[in-house]
């Protein structure tokens, strides 16, 4: 009996080696079948989406989070839509997204500008950032920056794509932030204030 259960033991454990190596190994190729990162998965459903690491001719750019601010209801402004500067009218949302700009070239610094990054909504003239936390500068090699970059955009439930302008590529790099909310019925219509000039 002790034998028999022996033998089983050892026929379960090799069965078991046998089944990790076959999921370890490529059988057409015979190596390591790579496992696929969240940015090449997202590339063969037709784009990038937030959280994914987007490869660029310098590195790697990344849309981290995206939160949508609604502008102010018609009651709060209590008809006073003019002359507030900065001010997001009910019809709009102010869209926010933090982004990662990384510079992995060994020995070449990269000069970059949040004017790269432009919000574009259901296919309609892609608009410049408002605001943020990221200026002009230059990465030094092997350096990253993180920070937000502002965007005001009607509220239509349009899609929204953030688009990243590579300076080697003919065309932006795109990332898919999902739709913008639709404003309450009636809300006023405007536009807003302020913004850096580039």
């Amino acid at each position: 009996m002790g034998a028999a259960v022996l033998v089983l033991a050892t026929l379960l454990a090799v069965l078991g080696a046998l089944l990790a190596v076959g999921a370890l190994v490529d059988d057409e190729q015979g190596r390591a079948a790579p496992t696929p990162e969240p940015a090449a998965v997202s590339a063969q459903t037709g784009g990038f989406a937030v959280g994914d690491v987007v490869p660029t001719s310098f590195g790697v750019v990344s849309a981290d989070h995206v939160e949508q601010t609604p502008g102010p209801t018609a009651k709060a402004l209590s008809g006073v839509t003019h002359g507030i500067s900065g001010l997001v009218t009910p019809d709009r949302a102010q869209v926010q997204v933090t982004a990662t700009v990384t510079n992995l070239r060994a020995e070449r610094t990269l000069a970059y500008s949040p004017f790269q990054f432009t919000l574009s909504a259901g296919g309609a003239h892609a608009v410049r950032p408002v605001g943020g936390t990221i200026s002009k500068g230059v990465l030094q090699p092997g350096a990253s920056i993180q920070g937000r970059i502002s965007f005001v955009v009607p509220r239509d439930g349009r899609h929204l794509v953030l688009r990243f302008r590579d300076p080697a590529r003919r065309t932006p790099l795109t990332i898919d932030l999902g739709r913008i909310s639709h404003a309450a019925p009636g809300a006023p219509a405007g536009h807003s204030h302020g913004g850096p000039t580039p």
